[in-house]
């Protein structure tokens, strides 16, 4: 008879591997900040969403410090799983906090923003 596998995921690595890659996500929004002001429009929607999506990903990566750093397979399918659903909402603050008729509904914002990561356009 075969040994049972184990199929638990190492939530505790997998969150403080997610909180360090939107930390550095909330870090590229300097980008954007730069071509608004080049184009002199508003700013502060790129500085709030930069503020909370590195706040959020600080805040996670401290609250899992010490996690052990070995990330396997599960783990992996994980984060990937969980960056993509967290960067097109993080995506999608700037569209929400700038307000306009186009893109005040958040399930709108959130669809372009993951439009955005994606390349596929809308």
């Amino acid at each position: 008879m075969r040994p049972k596998r184990r199929l638990a995921v190492d939530l505790k690595a997998t969150a403080n591997l997610i909180g360090a890659l939107v930390k550095y996500l909330g870090l590229a929004v300097v980008f954007p900040i730069g071509v608004a002001l080049l184009y002199d429009d508003p700013v502060w929607p790129f500085v709030a969403t930069g503020a909370i999506t590195s706040g959020f990903g600080l805040t996670l990566e401290r609250a899992t410090a010490g996690a052990a750093s070995r990330v396997g397979v599960r783990e992996g399918f994980l984060v990937v799983t969980v960056i993509w659903l967290l960067a097109a909402a993080f995506a999608s603050l700037p569209y929400l906090f700038a307000g306009g008729n186009q893109l005040s509904h958040p399930v709108d914002a959130y669809f372009e923003g993951m439009s955005g990561f994606t390349t596929t356009g809308a």
